[in-house]
């Protein structure tokens, strides 16, 4: 009776820390529908940009798209995963190209609103691809958040570039008064900002 009792006792620990490590990651699965749009650039020549829905751009990335979302919970990781690739309708500049790994790369912070914490991902839904050398963009994917305490395992595909595509340029730190949204304009920025220098 005692054997049976001991061995019951083993099996609900085993349920419970399964059960836990579970709830610990979360599998989100996305597809990105892509199109290329025209716009004047600030010398009025002709751009074009290939984009996404709800997609956010970067200058030094030669307007390449980033994919951003923010999950709420205690998640303190995340991870690239099944990612799926098409060729790019843009042909980049080589300075873009050679800062670019043969996967996607992903970056995930922990952030905090009203002392709730969030995990912000971004993605940078391009690669080179190592056979090819040609840029392709990520088509589908699936995002795994991590909890503290789950350990990574071979499923994890982040890759680093040796020099990261958002090391060069002037970064600015700017304080606000309460939370919000702002919107801060090319002269406001001129006259108050950081001066530039090559004013």
């Amino acid at each position: 009776m005692k054997i049976k009792k001991y061995l019951f006792f083993c099996l609900f620990l085993g349920f419970t820390a399964h059960s836990g490590l579970t709830m610990a990651q979360q599998l989100n699965s996305y597809k990105l529908n892509w199109r290329v749009n025209e716009f004047a650039d600030a010398k009025a020549q002709s751009q074009k940009v290939e984009l996404f829905d709800d997609a956010i751009f970067d200058v030094q990335l030669q307007h390449m798209p980033i994919w951003n979302k923010k999950f709420a919970g205690n998640f303190t990781d995340a991870v690239l995963i099944n990612p799926i690739y098409e060729p790019a309708a843009i042909a980049y500049e080589n300075m873009i190209s050679t800062q670019l790994t043969p996967t996607a790369s992903i970056h995930a912070a922990v952030v905090f609103e009203k002392k709730t914490p969030s995990l912000l991902v971004s993605i940078v839904p391009f690669r080179k691809n190592s056979q090819t050398g040609k840029i392709e963009r990520l088509v589908s994917f699936d995002v795994k958040l991590l909890a503290t305490g789950v350990k990574k395992n071979a499923l994890n595909t982040r890759n680093y570039a040796a020099h990261s595509i958002l090391k060069n340029g002037t970064w600015t730190k700017l304080g606000i008064a309460s939370n919000g949204i702002y919107k801060i304009g090319f002269t406001e920025l001129k006259k108050n900002g950081p001066q530039s220098r090559n004013n």
